[in-house]
C-alpha cells in the first residue's frame, strides 16, 4: 500500500462568502468604508449561527469587504447565518440614508480547501470549496442569497421547509 502524498490538510466545509454591495464606488470616504465594514463584523459576529459555532469547527478569511466563513458542520449553518445577517442588516438599514446602508450579496457552497500557511506562517485557508462560493455570490446582487446547485441540493434533502424556500437557478456557467 503506497503512502498518501503528504501536502497541505484537506478539509471539507460548507461556505459563506459575503461582501458589501458598492464598497469602492469611489465617491464613498475612507471613513465610511471602514464603518460599513465593521457594521457586516459587528452583525457577523452577533447572528446565532456564528455565536452557537465553535471557533475550531470554523475557518474565517477575510476579504477586505467581507469574508469567507467555512463551517464544518452539517450544511444547515452557512444557510442560517445567511438569512439571520440579512435580517440583521435589514434591521440596520431601517431609517438609514442610501450612503449609510449596508447592503450584502451572499454566496453558499459545499465543497473542499486547504489548510495552508502564508507568508508569515500564519494558518490561511484556500481552495475549490471557497473559489466557488465566491463565484457563486457573484452572481448576485443587493439582498440575494445564492447557493451552489451542490449545496442547494444537501439542503432540500434536509427539510420540507428548505425545499419550500430553495429555487433551482437553471442555465448558468461559472467562470
Amino acid at each position: 500500500m503506497s503512502e498518501l502524498p503528504s501536502g497541505p490538510s484537506l478539509i471539507h466545509a460548507n461556505f459563506f462568502f459575503v461582501d458589501i454591495v458598492g464598497l469602492s464606488d469611489p465617491d464613498l470616504s475612507t471613513t465610511t468604508q471602514v464603518k460599513k465594514i465593521n457594521v457586516l463584523n459587528r452583525c457577523i459576529s452577533e447572528c446565532q449561527a456564528y455565536v452557537d459555532t465553535p471557533k475550531d469547527l470554523m475557518l474565517m478569511l477575510p476579504t477586505g469587504d467581507g469574508c469567507c466563513l467555512g463551517f464544518m458542520q452539517g450544511p444547515e449553518f452557512a444557510l442560517k447565518l445567511a438569512v439571520e445577517l440579512q435580517r440583521k442588516l435589514d434591521k440596520y438599514n431601517v431609517a438609514k440614508i442610501p450612503s449609510e446602508t449596508v447592503r450584502v450579496r451572499i454566496g453558499l457552497h459545499s465543497g473542499n480547501c486547504f489548510i495552508v500557511n502564508d507568508l508569515q506562517g500564519n494558518k490561511n485557508v484556500w481552495g475549490p470549496g471557497i473559489i466557488l462560493a465566491r463565484r457563486v455570490m457573484d452572481f448576485g446582487d443587493d439582498g440575494h442569497i445564492l447557493c451552489s446547485p451542490r449545496l442547494a441540493e444537501d439542503l432540500r434533502e434536509i427539510s420540507d421547509e428548505y425545499r419550500a424556500i430553495i429555487k433551482p437557478v437553471h442555465d448558468f456557467t461559472i467562470k
